[in-house]
């Protein structure tokens, strides 16, 4: 698992110094952070293609994990871990 953890945190310019807790952290506060940019982008997408409301439909995809790019993710742990 620490792999995992050092190989995104490597791939995102994050020191892997400290304990394997440290890590997680800083890796999850990258990841949110990245959420939030994506997210502010398709605003302003939205925005620049002259949208005056929010579409709701748009903010649920964003929002809602796919269900089969969330299962997809649990398979390839289940294989990994069993290879």
């Amino acid at each position: 698992m620490h792999r995992l953890i050092s190989r995104k945190c490597i791939l995102r310019g994050i020191p892997v110094t400290g304990t394997v807790s440290d890590w997680q952290s800083a890796l999850k506060s990258a990841m949110v952070m990245e959420k939030l940019i994506e997210l502010l982008d398709t605003v302003k997408q939205w925005y620049d293609s002259g949208w005056t409301e929010v579409p709701l439909v748009e903010v649920i995809e964003l929002i809602i994990p796919c269900i089969l790019h969330l299962e997809n993710r649990v398979n390839e742990k289940i294989v990994t871990t069993i290879l």
